[in-house]
């Protein structure tokens, strides 16, 4: 496994929303329709943009509530090549690591 050579990107938005009301909704399709259709008014503002590393996208993918697979990456970084996977897939197979195949004929 290796280093990703690609650039990662975190884009950070700062949401207004505007009401007659205290407004403590966290739901962005809710905190959309009350914009767009209801009674609040909102805007938002970009506030920065910044390239991550590999290792910095795997720390923000987690605080995101996401693992680091969502963009091909493992724990520490490191590209998952799926070619690897299945080659070790593979091995495991002819090595019945998992026992025989539920489907297969005995």
């Amino acid at each position: 496994m290796n280093k990703p050579a690609k650039k990662y990107h975190r884009t950070v938005y700062q949401l207004i929303v505007l009401s007659e009301d205290p407004y403590d909704q966290t739901d962005l399709q809710e905190i959309h329709y009350d914009t767009d259709s209801g009674d609040c008014v909102g805007g938002f503002n970009l506030v920065k943009q910044e390239v991550l590393t590999a290792e910095q996208m795997v720390a923000a993918l987690y605080a995101a509530g996401s693992e680091p697979g969502f963009f091909g990456l493992d724990d520490q970084g490191n590209e998952i090549n799926e070619d690897d996977d299945e080659e070790q897939d593979s091995r495991d197979e002819k090595n019945n690591l998992y026992g025989p195949d539920p489907g297969e004929p005995r």
